[in-house]
């Protein structure tokens, strides 16, 4: 039997370019792109969120799980009491009610109980498949997932990898394997839990997060029809290195996505911070087709960031530089920097980056992946889970 269940994987992960799924209109994934997370079964959703009875988290055929199962979760427990704290300032008229902190940390409890939920559905399954072939966890995978990728490697991957990550003293190349198959390892094994094991989808007795905010969306540098029903609205400083390594990864979502609505809301800080937020306004009305790679190169530390730097980036992408200092000099853009500044402070942000995603936000060390993430749970495309 367990040679049956490696042909079905093997079979799987060669196919899967082959697989089909209607998309919404609104937003529709580009097929043409080969990335790991273009791995469709059968149009099958992962979630559904729905009503169940009071004390259920979460089924998926016999397999339940209680609230009662995740409340000795110590970070759960950690998100819950920062609400309450949030919650309390509220009350107390401290801390505006429509503040990224109230509905960032109610994010990160409604993310956190959904991955629970999914954990303690997967184990309950792989359990039950484990016992069923005779097999501890490690022979399972080393089996029917490990040695798999390790022959599929190529040595461009790896090259490729080493590119994006810092990598340690040693043996890179050996190292970029093993952290490669590793992440690799825990996609192909959600893979296989929920195109064979699981009976999708997971019902889970949770709402969605719905904040939302209204901002004027001709100020805002962005790609993407505006109509679109799936945002993602970035506020940064563009100063700090998590706004650095976001910025630059989020074109990663411009090439994987179709109908994306993608927006930059400016942190209008003082000194350079300002001056840099004035600069990359004047690029956006200026050159916009030159905007994201421009914005990609100049964001960072502002230690090292001079203006004369900006100024030389827009030269090497063939900007007109005078045009581009009248621009900046003539603070033509005032009306638009204050209101971005205004909106952010009633917002109550005060450093980037902070995104909110179609109703949900993330704020912290936020990664292109997280965002990803979500739009992929809204389209109902698997992304093989965050279970480990």
């Amino acid at each position: 039997m367990k040679y049956l269940v490696w042909i079905l994987l093997s079979v799987f992960l060669s196919s899967c370019s082959r697989c089909s799924k209607i998309f919404p209109e609104s937003l529709q994934f580009n097929k043409q792109v080969k990335t790991e997370s273009l791995k469709l079964f059968d149009g099958k959703e992962l979630f559904k969120f729905e009503e169940l009875d009071d004390k259920v988290l979460a089924t998926s055929g016999d397999f339940e799980v209680l609230f009662e199962d995740i409340k000795e979760d110590n970070y759960l427990q950690s998100l819950l009491e920062q609400k309450k704290k949030i919650v309390k300032q509220v009350n107390n008229k401290e801390v505006n009610p429509e503040s990224y902190l109230l509905s960032g940390v109610e994010t990160k409890i409604f993310q956190r109980q959904l991955d629970l939920a999914e954990e303690r559905i997967k184990e309950k399954a792989l359990k039950i498949e484990l016992d069923r072939l005779d097999m501890s966890r490690h022979q399972y995978i080393t089996q029917y997932v490990y040695e798999k990728l390790k022959s599929d490697l190529s040595d461009k991957e790896v090259e490729e990898y080493l590119e994006r990550n810092l990598s340690p003293s040693g043996d890179k190349r050996e190292w970029a394997i093993r952290r490669i198959i590793k992440k690799n390892t825990k996609k192909y094994l959600n893979y296989t839990l929920e195109k064979y094991i699981l009976d999708l989808p997971i019902r889970v007795n949770l709402k969605p997060p719905q904040f939302d905010i209204e901002l004027k969306k001709e100020w805002a540098p962005h790609w993407g029809p505006q109509s679109a029903t799936y945002k993602v609205i970035i506020f940064s400083g563009a100063k700090n290195h998590g706004d650095k390594v976001l910025l630059k990864d989020i074109l990663e979502l411009k090439k994987s996505y179709k109908n994306l609505y993608v927006a930059y809301r400016p942190l209008v800080g003082k000194g350079f911070q300002e001056l840099a937020s004035y600069i990359h306004m004047c690029v956006w009305n200026l050159h916009k087709d030159l905007f994201w790679d421009f914005l990609s190169q100049a964001v960072g530390d502002y230690k090292e960031k001079t203006e004369e730097k900006m100024y030389s980036i827009a030269n090497q992408m063939n900007m007109d530089e005078v045009s581009l200092k009248t621009c900046v000099l003539d603070k033509r853009y005032n009306e638009v920097m204050e209101y971005h500044k205004k909106y952010a402070q009633y917002l109550q942000i005060s450093s980037g980056p902070v995104v909110f995603v179609s109703g949900e936000v993330l704020y912290g060390s936020v990664k292109v992946e997280e965002i990803d993430r979500i739009l992929k749970r809204k389209m109902n495309l698997p992304y093989a889970g965050s279970w480990q």
